[in-house]
C-alpha cells in the first residue's frame, strides 16, 4: 500500500477551510481509503483526517482500532492532541514501549528520512525510496510506469 499521510495532511490543512468543506474533504478521504481500512497506517490516516475535520469521536474510533503493539509516537501524539480538544473522550493509558515510526528508506543505500523524495539524498539514486511499511512490489511497478 502507498503511504498517503502526507497527502492527506496537505489536503486537510488547506488554510481557511470552513466546517462544511472540512467535512466534505474528510468524506472524500474516507471514500478513497475505505478499501484498505484493515491497515494500521490507513486507520491512522483516517484518525488524522477526522481530527482535522474536528470529528473527535471518529478520531477516537480509528485510534482505538490500532493495536497498541503498533503504536508509535505519531499515534500517541494524536491521542494527546485529542485529549486537548475534548474532555468528553477518555484517553487510554499510553504504552511504555512504542514502535519505531515508519520512515522512507532508500533500497540502494539504506538512507532513511521522514519525507519522501524522488532522489535519494544519500546516494543520488532515482526512484529507490520506499515506505518502510509498504509492499515494495506495488510501489516499484507504479514508479516504473511513471518514470
Amino acid at each position: 500500500k502507498f503511504q498517503y499521510l502526507e497527502l492527506i495532511e496537505v489536503f486537510m490543512n488547506e488554510k481557511n477551510l470552513n466546517e462544511k468543506t472540512s467535512l466534505r474533504r474528510y468524506k472524500m478521504v474516507l471514500k478513497a481509503l475505505k478499501s484498505s481500512i484493515d491497515q494500521n497506517e490507513t486507520k491512522f490516516a483516517l484518525a488524522k483526517a477526522s481530527f482535522k475535520a474536528s470529528l473527535w469521536a471518529e478520531t477516537k474510533k480509528y485510534l482505538d482500532n490500532i493495536n497498541k503493539k503498533y503504536w508509535d509516537e505519531r499515534v500517541v501524539n494524536l491521542w494527546k492532541d485529542l485529549g486537548k480538544m475534548t474532555t468528553r473522550i477518555d484517553i487510554p493509558e499510553m504504552p511504555k514501549e512504542l514502535s519505531k515510526a515508519p520512515l522512507w528508506r532508500c533500497e540502494n543505500c539504506g538512507n532513511e528520512t521522514m519525507s519522501w523524495s524522488i532522489i535519494c539524498k544519500g546516494c543520488g539514486e532515482v526512484g529507490k525510496i520506499f515506505w518502510t511499511k509498504s509492499e515494495k512490489g506495488i510501489e516499484r511497478k507504479f514508479l516504473k510506469d511513471i518514470l
